[in-house]
């Protein structure tokens, strides 16, 4: 054997062991869903740089206004108490929790220091059948929280019908909280509530309104 045909088998070792380094270190998880989410990762971190200001708020929760399919959001967090509205009623619940939910995504970006910068980086996507989770990491000032995105595939895109901050189900969280006050205290009570939420959150009177009358089938 030579010297050359010795050293054969050790050199494929390490060609073997490079080549599945690069194949770790290249991403899994690029797939169509990953590619929707990357379009509004790039809007999302360009805006939460911005200095902060209305404008800066404003435009944050217009993402989240673009991102979501509330109709889907609210309909998954009610199950079958969404039937027992009427079309009034189902429109006037989207429209109180699309203003939660907006509050809340501009909330999770309030502040910014005009030193740091936020850094944002899709960590994941799994895909069963045409539903996905494309999740990401947002880092700002040492600190880490993340925000996944559970989406289905819908007429050639996607729809967004649940966010879970650090792994937090917006959906689930709901259905946990009104579910049983429907239930126990009434649609009154429960859109008080939501309007409470949303004051809380910084929402105006106007739009944090909760108007019961004339919602049920």
């Amino acid at each position: 054997m030579t010297h050359q045909d010795h050293n054969t088998p050790r050199l494929m070792t390490r060609i073997v062991v490079a080549a599945m380094v690069i194949l770790m270190a290249l991403p899994a998880f690029a797939g169509p869903p990953t590619d929707f989410v990357e379009v509004k990762r790039k809007t999302l971190e360009e805006v939460v740089n911005q200095p902060v200001s209305p404008k800066r708020t404003e435009n944050l929760r217009k993402i989240a206004r673009e991102l979501i399919d509330y109709d889907q959001l609210a309909k998954r967090s009610l199950g079958a108490e969404w039937d027992k509205l009427n079309e009034t009623g189902q429109k006037r619940f989207v429209a109180l929790l699309e203003k939660v939910v907006e509050l809340n995504y501009a909330n999770r970006f309030k502040e910014k220091a005009s030193t740091k910068k936020y850094v944002i980086k899709i960590t994941g996507e799994a895909t069963r059948g045409d539903n996905s989770i494309v999740k990401t990491e947002i880092s700002y000032n040492d600190e880490t929280f993340t925000i996944n995105y559970k989406m289905m595939a819908k007429d050639g895109t996607f729809i967004i019908h649940d966010v879970a901050f650090d792994d937090v189900s917006l959906q689930e969280t709901y259905r946990k909280a009104y579910v049983p006050i429907i239930q126990k205290e009434g649609w009154a009570s429960m859109f008080g509530r939501i309007s409470a939420k949303c004051k809380d959150l910084g929402g105006t009177a106007a739009e944090c309104k909760a108007d019961t009358n004339g919602i049920m089938k």
